[in-house]
């Protein structure tokens, strides 16, 4: 199934021509623009390699045994205001779980629509290089478990029942050069049978042309209301299969993750996540593969931001050569201008319809008495850098 999965990607990616782009990642506290609309399809595979029980105990799998959940997720999202977006989606899931009963391995599976969800984005006045965003999210399941008391097990739950409501708050950090800080805090009540806890995230993402690349880690930690805290043998069992996941106590977990982004053109991206759960409460440890794909339509605001930090330039000068690789320029300025070594400049396309309309930036690598090279780290826009692009360097901030 994972192959299946990973040659549909990869078949989607060949239809899709390269080109610039400046969405390769999208800050989760980032709505989209007025009639803006992003569709998403995400593949989460997860496969636990060890049980850990209600007090923390790891669980080792016997000879055989194993589990592993797949979700399919897909979602649309419309922003009717630049602040605030609507996002509807879908969750498919397939379980298969192996396990040793009277030392014979049996292996039970179950597949279905597990839930659908509404997703609510609303985001708070500007800040400088900060952007404040409040989020809410409510899912209902599409199932209703049934409490197992015995006897022949014809297949395993999809997952907890019920309906989960979170609400929350996200925070990005937008550096100069236009990398991402970003945090995220959720309080979640995930089901009436389980108890309340905090979600938490922390993300880091360096962003070049069309690939980004990010590391962060989430925490789930559990307000400690279950009702069966004390006495877990008394709690109703489900037919969970071989996993702590689901009926959980208390539940916690620990994730790191790594992840890519590619960016094919100024609407397609694809993102590669690797999350292994390595510690936590009433729940797995395991591997967890996520791809995503999604078609985001929506203006950038990467000039917007950018432009309204830095309005005040002391040097300008004009590009009057550009290599083939278009990676680095020669401009007319240098030390006698005030340019050095290292010193950050950004690039301008200036006509009477668009005005001055940021394009790009980059850095000195060598600076002469009058002429000065300079590389090219960013664009922000489809029009190239060419001779006759107005460069601007000394930022004064407002």
């Amino acid at each position: 199934m994972i192959r299946f999965i990973m040659l549909f990607f990869i078949f989607l990616f060949s239809l899709i021509q390269f080109a610039f782009a400046e969405v390769s990642y999208v800050p989760k506290s980032l709505p989209l623009h007025d009639s803006g609309n992003e569709f998403n399809i995400r593949f989460d595979y997860f496969q636990s390699l060890k049980n850990i029980d209600s007090n923390g105990n790891l669980i080792e799998f016997s000879d055989g045994e194993q589990y592993f959940r797949a979700d399919l997720v897909l979602s649309y999202a419309y922003g009717f205001t630049d602040d605030f977006q609507l996002k509807l989606g879908a969750i498919t899931r397939s379980n298969s779980s192996s396990q040793r009963i009277e030392d014979e391995l049996e292996t039970f599976s179950n597949s279905g629509l597990k839930s659908t969800f509404v997703n609510l984005l609303y985001r708070l006045p500007k800040q400088e290089n900060m952007e404040y965003t409040l989020e809410f999210e409510y899912e209902a399941a599409s199932f209703t478990n049934d409490v197992y008391e015995g006897g022949d097990r014809d297949s395993i739950i999809l997952g907890d029942d019920g309906s989960s409501v979170s609400i929350g708050l996200n925070v990005t950090y937008y550096t100069q050069s236009q990398n991402f800080l970003t945090a995220r805090a959720l309080y979640r009540n995930p089901s009436e049978n389980l108890s309340n806890e905090i979600f938490t995230q922390v993300e880091g993402v360096l962003v070049f042309n069309r690939v980004s690349m990010l590391a962060g880690v989430e925490y789930l930690y559990s307000l400690d209301q279950d009702a069966y805290t004390n006495e877990p043998d008394e709690k109703p069992q489900y037919q969970t299969g071989n996993t702590s996941l689901y009926n959980s106590i208390n539940r916690a977990w620990f994730a790191p993750y790594l992840g890519f982004n590619f960016a094919f053109n100024d609407k397609w991206r694809l993102e590669f996540l690797t999350k292994p759960r390595l510690s936590g409460n009433s729940t797995d440890v395991g591997n967890n593969y996520l791809i995503t794909l999604a078609r985001r339509n929506s203006k950038s605001n990467n000039y917007e931001l950018k432009y309204s930090t830095f309005k005040e330039y002391t040097i300008e000068a004009s590009v009057i050569k550009v290599s083939k690789s278009r990676e680095s320029v020669i401009v007319d300025a240098g030390q006698i201008q005030g340019l050095d070594k290292g010193n950050k400049v950004d690039f301008f396309f200036f006509d009477y319809v668009d005005g001055n309309k940021l394009i790009g930036s980059g850095y000195v690598v060598k600076a002469g008495a009058n002429k000065s090279m300079v590389k090219v780290t960013k664009r922000f826009d489809k029009k190239r850098i060419e001779v006759g692009t107005i460069m601007r360097g000394g930022l004064l901030k407002n």
